[in-house]
């Protein structure tokens, strides 16, 4: 079999390569590309066994022996080239093979990039794989590569999944595991994970997503509070926990509490319940007391703290005496609220804690 005239019968286009390579391949590659060539003609034209393959014993495997021109005959014959090459085709076909390697008198040299104007190119490459043409070669290959040292300046890295411009950096996995270097590997056995901004007014933390809608963001967003808000639909925010960093004092903005005042007098009979009519409110986050009818709407479930202070004036007795409650739902006195003051013996308020519910 022959790769270059006279003679020729073996059809290989090395320029197909160097044009879409954009420049000229080197020789020694030149020689392998010739060299896999002439092993997978013979592996096409030479059968094995009989025609109805009855005995896969020694008539299945083929004795091959390879006398081939090539443009550099000393790397080629080299021993440890020639024992990596016999075992590689050995393995994968389970034939013998020989390998004799001589000078080309007249290679092929196409030396003629697709674009002229340009250098040739010259590129190290890591790793090599023979093409067979069968399908169980495939099953025995394996790839032996080599692991970069450093990686720099990628602009798109994908893991499971493929970059873009929006996510330069993507990965499709069930976990992740970062681990300190210890002290006896020459690390320090600390692990911090850094994110950085440029101005405060920029937004910095976390996404957490369902379905790809949004449902919580953590970090500094538009300042250095940092913050933390929860969403329904991916576009409306509620911030749960805010803390100032100039002061650590936290701050939870969406908390149900309340101040309210009543602005007239609320006539209190003798040995009769009254409810205290808390008509104004200074303020009512998350609008959970109803000024209207006089009471507090627990928004979830969980324990409150409630306070009030209440001042009072006797009319015609000068020994009476006030108590306060908070009930539940208008009729359950809640354990623990309730308050009696003492004899006045003037215009006086009872001690802190009389509750809305008053006698």
């Amino acid at each position: 079999m022959n790769v270059s005239d006279p003679g020729k019968n073996v059809n290989l286009r090395i320029e197909s390569i160097s044009r879409a390579m954009v420049g000229n391949i080197p020789n020694l590659l030149i020689d392998l590309l010739e060299i896999a060539a002439y092993v997978y003609c013979v592996d096409q034209r030479i059968k094995r066994g009989t025609e109805m393959l009855m005995d896969y014993g020694k008539d299945w495997r083929r004795s091959l022996t390879f006398s081939i021109p090539v443009r550099h005959p000393e790397v080629w014959n080299g021993e440890e080239v020639q024992e990596l090459l016999v075992k590689t085709l050995g393995f994968l076909s389970d034939d013998s093979y020989a390998f004799r390697f001589r000078k080309a008198e007249a290679p092929v040299q196409p030396r003629d990039p697709y674009f002229h104007e340009l250098l040739d190119a010259f590129q190290e490459n890591d790793e090599v794989a023979l093409f067979s043409g069968v399908v169980d070669s495939l099953a025995g290959a394996t790839w032996i590569g080599t692991t970069p040292a450093v990686l720099q300046n990628m602009a798109l890295l994908g893991v499971g999944t493929t970059a873009d411009a929006a996510n330069p950096f993507s990965a499709k996995l069930n976990a992740a595991h970062w681990t300190a270097k210890t002290v006896a590997e020459g690390g320090t056995g600390d692990l911090f994970y850094t994110m950085n901004r440029e101005a405060a007014g920029d937004d910095l933390g976390l996404t957490l997503q369902t379905g790809f809608v949004t449902k919580a963001l953590v970090g500094l967003f538009g300042s250095d509070r940092f913050r933390l808000a929860v969403s329904a639909d991916g576009s409306t925010f509620f911030d749960g926990l805010s803390v100032d960093n100039t002061t650590g004092i936290v701050d939870q903005p969406r908390l149900p509490r309340f101040k309210a005042w009543t602005n007239y007098d609320n006539y209190v009979g003798v040995g009769t319940w009254t409810k205290i009519g808390l008509n104004n409110t200074d303020y009512n986050d998350q609008g959970a007391f109803d000024a209207a009818n006089n009471h507090f709407v627990a928004p979830v479930d969980g324990t409150y703290l409630f306070g009030a202070t209440l001042l009072y004036k006797i009319n015609a007795s000068t020994t009476a005496r006030m108590s306060g409650r908070l009930v539940l739902n208008g009729t359950t006195e809640i354990r623990g609220s309730s308050a009696k003051s003492q004899p006045p013996t003037s215009r006086s308020p009872p001690r802190s804690g009389c509750r809305p519910w008053c006698r």
